[in-house]
C-alpha cells in the first residue's frame, strides 16, 4: 500500500470513530507518526485529503465488480448480488467509509451525492435481473428492493449487528415472483 493510501486509510479510521468536525490534519499526523507537515507533501489540505478519500474508494469499488449467474433462479441471483454487497460494504475497509459517508451527508454534499450513485448502482444490477427473468414492473420492483437493501446495510453499518438473512430472503422471494 502506498504511504499516500495509508494516509487516507487512517484518515477514513479517524474519522469514524471521531467524526469529521474532530478530525484534523494534526491528529492524522500523530496518528500516523510522522509530522503534520509530510501531510501536505501528499495534500494540500482537508479538503484534498477528502477528495482524495472520495476517489480512493471508488477505484476500490470498481476492483469489486459482480458477474450474474443466469444460471440461477432469479431469486438465488438477487441473493447472490445482495451477499456481495454486504460483503464489500461490510468489510472493515469499506464499512468505515460508508460510515465517513453517512455522518458526513449533511455538512459534505458530495457525500450524499456518493451515497446516491451507490444506491443507482445497486438498484440499476437489481433491476438488471428482475428484466432478465422477465418480471413485470422491474422497476418498481427494483427501487423498491435496493431501498430495502440500502436501509438494511446502513443499519448493519451503523449498529454493526448481522444480517437477517430470512428476513431478506422471504421479501426477495415476495418481490421475485412474478
Amino acid at each position: 500500500m502506498s504511504r499516500k493510501d495509508e494516509i487516507i486509510e487512517k484518515s477514513v479510521e479517524i474519522i469514524r470513530d471521531d467524526g469529521f468536525h474532530a478530525f484534523t490534519m494534526e491528529k492524522l499526523s500523530l496518528s500516523l507518526g510522522i509530522k503534520k507537515a509530510s501531510l501536505y507533501y501528499y495534500f494540500k489540505g482537508k479538503d484534498e485529503l477528502v477528495s482524495s478519500i472520495h476517489e480512493y474508494f471508488v477505484r476500490e469499488l470498481k476492483k469489486k465488480n459482480f458477474s450474474f449467474d443466469f444460471k440461477k433462479d432469479e431469486k438465488l441471483c438477487l441473493i447472490s448480488l445482495f451477499e456481495h454487497y454486504l460483503e464489500i460494504f461490510l468489510s472493515p475497509h469499506f464499512s468505515s467509509y460508508i460510515s465517513f459517508l453517512l455522518e458526513s451527508r449533511s455538512y459534505m454534499p458530495s457525500s450524499d451525492e456518493i451515497l446516491s450513485s451507490l444506491f443507482l448502482m445497486m438498484e440499476s444490477q437489481i433491476e438488471v435481473i428482475f428484466m432478465h427473468y422477465g418480471s413485470r414492473k422491474a422497476k418498481e420492483k427494483a427501487s423498491l428492493l435496493s431501498s430495502y437493501l440500502i436501509r438494511i446495510i446502513s443499519d448493519m453499518i451503523i449498529s454493526e449487528k448481522e444480517a437477517e438473512m430470512e428476513k431478506i430472503e422471504s421479501t426477495i422471494s415476495l418481490l421475485s415472483s412474478h
